[in-house]
């Protein structure tokens, strides 16, 4: 006679169905555990941005889509920082994939038209305009900047520093329209009054991209590359990835 233990076969069943049933609870909690760590890093994305610490917001929100790549949320908020940084390829990824994933053409066009600005498209830049909803948290003067700079990026410098005015006029302490302005200058060679710009937008918020990029040109321009090494490396520690700093700063270094 055998001397395996035998288990009867109603309670082997019951064990195997309880054991399913625990694994299926297992399964569905770290589900429901992802979704929330993915809205979580959001959240904590958002608040980083808000607070001006972008690099630590990038790492949020890649940390949210490495959860949940589906997450459009955070792709839009990814999005907009890219572009709003300089890295126009990477927003024009994130923002297109963010439409897909459901987010409305309006909220993700006017920073569309930035990417298409960064990666020099500025007639579809101009036709992302028109189609932009401004909301509460864009800043009124945001369209006439944006389309100032397609006008800039077409040649049209008259239209570019008229449309910079009109932005400043509804919104005079608009710091990328300063900066703007003071790029369309230095192109016309009227440094002096880049000067006056470049000085405002460092008065107004010293740490803004717009700020450190404008008085980063408007040194080069003059030839004083000591300072603009500066204002260039504070652009790198913010966001080490955008190419045209680096060289610009590697310039500024051999020169």
């Amino acid at each position: 006679m055998s001397d395996l233990i035998k288990i009867p076969l109603c309670g082997c069943t019951k064990w195997l169905r309880l054991s399913a049933l625990a694994a299926a609870l297992a399964l569905a909690a770290c589900e429901e555990s992802a979704e929330v760590s993915s809205e979580a890093y959001l959240e904590s994305a958002l608040s980083q941005y808000q607070a001006g610490q972008v690099r630590a917001s990038i790492i949020e929100l890649k940390n949210a889509l490495q959860q949940d790549p589906s997450n459009a949320e955070a792709r839009l908020l990814l999005g907009r920082i890219y572009a709003e940084s300089g890295d126009g390829a990477s927003a024009v990824k994130e923002l297109t994939r963010a439409q897909e994933l459901g987010i409305e053409e309006t909220r993700v066009a006017l920073h569309l038209a930035r990417a298409f600005l960064r990666t020099g498209r500025p007639a579809e830049a101009l036709d992302m305009l028109d189609r932009a909803q401004i909301t509460e948290d864009i800043n009124p003067g945001a369209v006439d900047t944006l389309r100032a700079s397609a006008f800039a990026t077409l040649g049209d410098f008259a239209k570019a520093e008229e449309s910079f005015r009109n932005a400043l006029t509804v919104e005079p302490d608009n710091v990328r329209a300063i900066a703007g302005l003071g790029s369309v200058l230095i192109l016309l060679r009227r440094l002096d009054e880049a000067e006056a710009q470049a000085s405002r937008a460092l008065e107004l918020d010293p740490e803004s991209v717009p700020a450190l990029e404008i008085n980063a040109e408007l040194r080069l321009a003059q030839g004083r590359f000591e300072e603009a090494e500066g204002h260039l490396q504070k652009l790198v520690d913010k966001i080490p990835d955008i190419v045209s700093n680096l060289v610009r700063l590697a310039y500024t270094q051999i020169a």
